[in-house]
Order: C-alpha cells, then sequence, then structure tokens
C-alpha cells in the first residue's frame, strides 16, 4: 500500500484515513478539524464523523477517547495507553509489512525518515556497545516504540511519573543503562536529564522483545570483572565467583561505563539514588571493591556508574537464594500501605520484595505470587490465606509476621549485612579505628564545614597531607554519600591516607547532604593495602546505620563513651 497520502486521491477507504488520523493525532499532537478532513480527503463531513466514531470505539479499550468541541477533535487519555493503542494498532494492521523487512515505507510515512535512520543507526551502535543481540524479528518493535516515545516527548506527552518498582524486577533494571543510552541518542538529550519513567517503560520494551548478552571479546574487561567480583566476595563473604551469567553483564557493562566516564557522561538519576537507598549496604561494598577498577583507567568510578554495577551483583546474589515476596493489600489507594510497610521493613530483609496492592487489582493470579499475603481489610470468600492487620500493626500482629517470615527464610537466608567472623575481633578493629575521634552535638551548618572540620582533626598522618582534604571533597563532588537514614559517609582516597581512621561527628541541627537531611557524620579514611584487614568491621558497621532509629539514638547520647558503645553495641538476635 502506498502512504503517500494525494490530494487527488479520492477513494479512501476509512483503512486508508485512518492512518490521516492516527497520524495527526499522535505524532503530530493536531486537533482535527472536521471540515479539512473532509476537504483534505475528498469525502463528506458525515463520513468523517463515521471514522472517528470507528477510532474512538477502538480507543475506549484503552480508556483513551475523541474530545469534539466546536468542529475539531483531540485525543484524551493516560499517555502510556495512548502510545501502547498507537502501537498495538500499527502492528494490528501492517504486522506482515513490521515482519518482512517491508517497513520503510510504513515507517516513513509515520515518521520522519532522518529520525527512522538514526533510531536505527542508535539501536545498531548501543548494541554493539553493550554486547547485546536483540533478534532482527523483533528488532522493529523496539525501533517502533523508540520512534513513538521519542516524538510524543518531544511533542510534550510525557509518562505520569510512578514509583519505579526497585527490587520487584531486577532484569528491568540490568538493561536499564542500555534503554537509557538508546533513548538519549533518540532525544538528543543527556542521560541524567531523561524521566526515569521513559527509560522505564522503554526498558520493559527491550525485555518484551528479548535480548541475548554475548560474553565480551575483550581480556581485560573480563579479568578485571573477576577481581571485581572476587573483591566483593571478600568484603561481604559471598561466593559468587562460579557465576558466568555476572562475569558477563559486568565485562559487558564497563566498555560503555568507561566511555561515558572518559567523556564525562553522568547517568545519575532518581533511579540511582533510589538504588542506593534500598542497596545502601551492597552498594558501599561494590564502591569499596571498585577501586580494581579505578586504578586500572585512572577514572574515579561515579556513584551512578556504581549504582548499576550493584544492581548487577544483587541479581547474582538473589540467584543464591530466592527473594520472598510480601504482598501488601489495602482498599483506597497505596497510601494506607506505606504505614504497614514502613512496619514491616523492621522486619525484612532488603533482599525480599514488599509489594503494595489495591483491593480492586488483587485477583488469584497476584495472590499466588505472594509468599506472604497481609490485608488491612476482610477479603470475603477470598480462596487462599492471608493475614489479616490494623492500618496500623500492632505488637500482635508484628509478632506473627514475623513468626511467619522466619520459618519461610530458616535455613535458607545468608543476609549480607551478617558478619560470622569473631564479634569480639570486629569491635578491636572498629575501636582502634575511631581510637578518640567523636566529636558530639557540634555547630555545624553545612556539607563542607563538617568535611573540614573532620579532616582538622584528623590523625596528623593524614591532616598534614594536603591532598587528604581535598580527595574527600572530590569524593562528594562524584556523588553525595549521605544515607536517608539521615548518616552521612564520605571517603578519603585510601591513596591520601597515611594512618587508617574512623572520625565521627553528631550535629545539633540536621544539615542538608545531597537530597538527604543528615545528623550524623562518619568520616571513612582507609590507608591503601589495609582494606582487607579492615573489611568484615566495616561491613558489620555498615549493616547497622541502615537504620533510622539508630542514627536518632546516636545523636542523642551525651558523651563519647556512650556513643562509642552504642555504635558497637551487639545487635539482638
Amino acid at each position: 500500500m502506498d502512504h503517500q497520502v494525494q490530494a487527488t486521491d479520492k477513494d479512501h477507504s476509512f483503512w486508508e484515513r485512518e492512518d490521516v488520523y492516527l497520524k495527526s493525532l499522535f505524532l503530530l499532537g493536531h486537533s482535527l478539524s472536521i471540515l479539512d478532513l473532509s476537504l483534505d480527503l475528498f469525502v463528506s463531513e458525515t463520513s468523517i464523523r463515521r471514522d472517528l466514531e470507528k477510532l474512538d470505539m477502538q480507543l475506549a479499550d484503552y480508556n483513551c477517547q475523541l474530545i469534539r468541541h466546536n468542529g475539531f477533535v483531540s485525543l484524551e487519555g493516560d499517555e502510556l495507553a495512548c502510545r501502547h493503542f498507537f502501537r498495538n494498532r500499527l502492528i494490528e494492521k501492517y504486522a506482515e509489512q513490521l515482519n518482512s523487512h517491508q517497513s520503510d515505507g510504513l515507517l516513513a510515512f509515520f515518521f520522519d525518515q532522518e529520525n527512522v535512520e538514526g533510531i536505527i543507526k542508535a539501536v545498531q551502535e548501543a548494541s554493539d556497545l553493550y554486547a547485546y543481540t536483540i533478534s532482527e524479528q523483533y528488532r522493529i518493535y523496539l525501533i517502533l516504540d523508540l520512534l513513538i516515545a521519542t516524538r510524543r516527548y518531544q511533542q510534550g506527552y510525557l509518562l505520569r511519573p510512578q514509583p519505579l518498582p526497585i527490587g520487584q524486577d531486577m532484569a528491568l533494571f540490568g538493561v536499564y543503562p542500555f534503554a537509557g543510552d538508546l533513548l538519549s541518542y533518540s532525544l538528543n538529550r543527556p542521560v541524567d536529564t531523561l524521566l526515569p519513567e521513559e527509560v522505564k517503560q522503554l526498558s520493559l520494551t527491550i525485555l518484551s522483545v528479548g535480548y541475548e548478552s554475548f560474553p565480551s571479546e575483550n581480556q581485560q574487561f573480563v579479568q578485571l570483572t573477576k577481581q571485581l567480583i572476587e573483591r566483593v566476595g571478600q568484603l561481604s563473604g559471598l561466593d559468587l565467583s562460579h557465576d558466568t551469567d555476572l562475569v558477563k553483564m559486568i565485562s559487558n557493562y564497563l566498555r560503555p561505563m568507561i566511555y561515558r566516564l572518559k567523556n564525562g557522561i553522568n547517568i545519575a538519576n532518581q533511579t540511582t539514588e533510589e538504588i542506593k537507598k534500598r542497596y545502601s549496604i551492597l552498594f558501599h561494598v561494590v564502591w569499596l571493591a571498585s577501586k580494581v577498577l579505578s586504578d586500572q583507567y585512572q577514572l574515579e568510578l561515579l556513584d551512578a556508574e556504581i549504582a548499576f554495577l550493584t544492581i548487577y551483583f544483587e541479581i547474582a546474589v538473589e540467584k543464591l537464594e530466592t527473594p520472598l515476596t510480601i504482598v501488601i493489600v489495602c482498599p483506597h489507594g497505596l497510601a494506607t500501605s506505606e504505614l504497614i510497610i514502613s512496619s514491616l521493613r523492621r522486619l525484612i530483609s532488603h533482599y525480599d520484595h514488599l509489594v503494595p496492592v489495591d483491593l480492586s487489582e488483587l485477583d488469584s493470579s497476584v495472590a499466588r505470587q505472594a509468599d506472604i499475603l497481609i490485608s488491612s481489610i476482610q477479603l470475603k470468600d477470598f480462596p487462599l490465606p492471608y493475614v489479616l492487620v490494623s492500618p496500623v500493626l500492632t505488637n500482635d500482629e508484628l509478632d506473627n509476621i514475623q513468626k511467619l517470615y522466619l520459618d519461610l527464610t530458616k535455613g535458607n537466608r545468608k543476609v549480607l549485612s551478617i558478619v560470622h567472623d569473631d564479634y569480639d575481633a570486629k569491635q578491636a578493629l572498629l575501636k582502634d579505628l575511631i581510637q578518640h575521634e567523636v566529636y558530639l552535638h557540634q555547630a555545624l551548618t553545612s556539607q563542607e564545614d563538617c568535611l573540614r572540620f573532620l579532616a582538622q582533626h584528623a590523625f596528623s598522618e593524614n591532616r598534614d597531607n594536603p591532598g587528604y582534604l581535598t580527595s574527600i571533597l572530590q569524593r562528594e563532588k562524584m556523588g553525595s554519600t549521605s544515607v536517608y537514614t539521615g548518616i552521612a559517609l564520605p571517603h578519603a582516597n585510601p591513596e591520601m591516607v597515611g594512618r587508617s581512621q574512623l572520625s565521627l561527628l553528631t550535629l545539633k541541627e540536621p544539615v542538608i547532604w545531597g537530597k538527604n537531611r543528615v545528623k550524623v557524620v562518619m568520616l571513612i579514611s582507609i590507608k591503601e593495602g589495609e582494606e582487607e584487614l579492615y573489611k568484615e568491621a566495616l561491613v558489620h558497621l555498615y549493616s547497622k546505620i541502615d537504620n533510622e532509629a539508630f542514627i536518632d539514638s546516636l545523636t542523642q547520647t551525651a558523651d563519647e563513651k556512650a556513643f562509642i558503645e552504642l555504635l558497637l553495641k551487639k545487635e539482638e538476635d
């Protein structure tokens, strides 16, 4: 079929005219004039109205509709639903052409030819860079989604912000950097300015069309990857050395990562901050281990890059021990579930998934995916077992849920934050690192004031080196070291540390540190070559700071002795 619609063609069927409507409504952002359409297409206004009624019926299945006003028609509906309708309608009409390398004419009618060629090139180059293979049969669907998303984005039609499902679909975040680079090229915008919702949807497209990651041919990348995995294993106590998928994922990630770092491209956005927040312990372990990469290429790894390396390690960890899915059902939106989730986070490992579900979305298929189903309302005649709780959990309800959880995880859970070596040895190491470097209730008012204060009060072997403070400040510029619990964990470059130490201070009033309000600062200064000595003690300490109540308790201590005792206190089993 010839898609170049000519004004002289008088025998248009709805099938052909529909393409004109679709292009104008979905890609050009036009309100359609019924009179102009009638004149341009040489059919009566009545025929145009009948056409639009047919189109409106199709849109209804997607909860979208045509709005008519003063002889004009425009599109209204959820943006994601609109995009899905347009994509699916093109596939429904032209599946044969899309699957038989005859799509050039089709794409040329709907999209600018230069844009089509640019996106086809971008998909090929990004696939080569990430060592991904996308089936020729399905590549056109990825290209189609990219073309639609790009055009709608340029017209100002943006996806509605939604919480990103960190922890619920790790595969999605495995392809997130690839999707981000594709969208960045297509829109000619820096990755860090893209909306996370847009990158997420493109990630879902990549997963749906399918891809295969082939092993990197760069043996240097493979060797560095194995060193990184070994180092993370040493710090965490997890043996991931036999995970060939992990080697493949990380070695393939290194090439685009190094390209971005050398060209000053920062992929930081809301998603990377969420990864840091949810997997803060693992993130800091990967950060410590990543020195094998930064030394090799003389590059400082940005937090955003470490965040996605963390995701690859998290995927590997979840293969060792399958995470539990705990579904929380609430009747009116998801707000009530946040109260329950907030309480459950004290009981549940970060490896497990807490999934809020609105009552209207609950069915047996959702329930069967849950290892524990919790509801704040009575589920009448529901066929599966569930735990009935109050909107604000009572102590008895918490005890009941904890018992169920422990029964499910018994013998099948090795939480990263638990270090199994001798407790007293770790305490001795930490006390040696801290000495008397604790400063309570300081009247400091900014992030930089805190860093300068701790550097000026550091051991003489550190404070006498001008590069010591400089390295701390430079580290902060690459990404905030604050944690949502209210503590900041600035680091000194090990090469600038003359003597390993931990320096701590609490503040009279919180200061803004990145995106968090910080009340406690712990400056970590580990001398190059001594990371192995302190690794287990530091990982143990990291596991404790992921608790806001614990951080609040530290700020309330009256003297140095009480502070150190609380900091190093053995946690209850």
